[in-house]
């Protein structure tokens, strides 16, 4: 096992520096999910990082032409989703996931085997952070149009916008959090926000082994699928999917006081406004500044490189805010109310 794994590690990196489209990603994405799964299953050492960087390079260049891109099979990127989900279903509900990585829908789809869906992928926001990517998502908005974009106060206001300006009333948008949520018989469009992933990443100290072990146990619980039938039950199209997934990282030293107010507990980047010592930032740290692509062009936007975060000195972890596959990557899941019954 561990041969092959090291060569499948070694043929996905090749792939990798040949991708020509952006959905090549989205099944690298799904095959280093895989892979990661697989090397945590047998204990094998596996670095696949050389895809996260190659990634990197990839969406330094690309990336401000995703929204372009029109898919049948996926929004392409978080700020299309909701567009999309409008144009496939006369009701629907969004379930989103947060912080949930293509490694942990891995995990997480053993217990979805009796239930028909079809898989795909969406690109998350770039910083991928709560405040910026959720938002995205649930309002239809690039962040530069966002109300706050480096706060979640106005996430709900966001998605109830977006829903009426596709054409749902008052009474049909519904906006829950936790898996007990329902709706009532008029609501036509709905979200669900489940933070159970993004708590594990930031409270895990064992890195992949640990979100392996706590996502089994989740999946093994049964609660997204069992709210997921509910709402079939129900008669809605569920759609599952998240704002960002997450990445091992290694601390770089903390950084205090540094750049505007961002309220996220990642750790992987920092926005600065008319801070003098950009250069002196990047240089210690060997941040990469970030070309701006959808943002608020007043500020700037300094991404620690691939498998580094502003954590302690040394300290491993499972972070996001970055620019990996890993956290940039995210599975859109689709069940349709038709094909419930096989």
């Amino acid at each position: 096992m561990k041969e092959y794994l090291k060569k499948t590690a070694a043929e996905l990196i090749e792939r990798a520096k040949c991708v020509t489209c952006y959905s090549d990603w989205f099944t690298i994405a799904e095959e280093k999910a895989q892979l990661d799964v697989m090397a945590v299953q047998y204990d094998v050492d596996v670095d696949t990082q050389e895809i996260n960087r190659l990634f990197q390079q990839y969406a330094l260049a690309q990336f401000g032409k995703l929204s372009q891109n029109i898919d049948e099979a996926s929004p392409v990127l978080v700020s299309k989703a909701m567009d999309y989900m409008h144009g496939h279903s006369d009701k629907f509900v969004v379930i989103v996931m947060d912080g949930m990585s293509e490694f942990d829908w891995k995990i997480i789809s053993s217990s979805f085997k009796s239930l028909p869906y079809e898989k795909s992928s969406m690109f998350a926001m770039i910083p991928s952070t709560t405040s910026i990517s959720r938002q995205c998502l649930l309002s239809g908005k690039y962040p530069r149009q966002l109300l706050e974009p480096w706060k979640q106060s106005k996430e709900k206001t966001e998605f109830i916008n977006c829903a009426k300006e596709l054409g749902y009333s008052d009474i049909q948008i519904g906006y829950e959090r936790g898996y007990d949520a329902q709706f009532g018989p008029f609501v036509r469009c709905g979200a669900v926000i489940i933070n159970d992933v993004d708590d594990m990443v930031h409270a895990q100290t064992q890195g992949r082994l640990g979100m392996y072990n706590d996502i089994t146990v989740l999946a093994n619980q049964r609660k997204l699928l069992e709210m997921t039938q509910r709402f079939l039950a129900a008669e809605y199209d569920v759609y599952i999917t998240a704002d960002h997934g997450n990445t091992v990282c290694t601390g770089l030293g903390k950084l205090m006081g540094t750049g505007v107010e961002v309220e996220t507990k990642s750790r992987r980047m920092v926005v600065l406004k008319d801070f003098a010592d950009k250069a002196g930032l990047i240089e210690k740290y060997g941040l990469v500044d970030y070309p701006k692509y959808y943002l608020p062009k007043e500020y700037d936007y300094l991404i620690c490189d691939v498998g580094d975060s502003f954590d302690a000195k040394g300290d491993d972890v499972m972070t996001h805010g970055g620019i990996t596959l890993d956290e940039v990557v995210v599975p859109f899941i689709k069940i349709k109310v038709v094909q419930k019954n096989g």
